[in-house]
């Protein structure tokens, strides 16, 4: 999976002493290729669950269950 992400978050925090600190962040990904592994098993006709897992610099792992009518 392709994934080119990059933000940019800004903003002013109160300090316990009342002074504001300014802030700048910049994040992106390590790696922008994760391979994936995963599967879809279909219960009965109405019900499928499915299950992926990334493999590499990103831990991803996204799951559904779905129903049909």
């Amino acid at each position: 999976m392709y994934m080119n992400q990059s933000e940019l978050l800004t903003g002013i925090a109160a300090l316990p002493s009342g002074l504001p600190l300014n802030f700048e962040l910049k994040q992106q990904s390590i790696d922008q290729w994760n391979a994936l592994l995963g599967f879809m098993w279909e219960i009965t006709p109405h019900f499928v669950y499915l299950l992926e897992g990334g493999l590499g610099p990103r831990d991803q792992v996204t799951t559904s269950l779905a129903i049909r009518f």
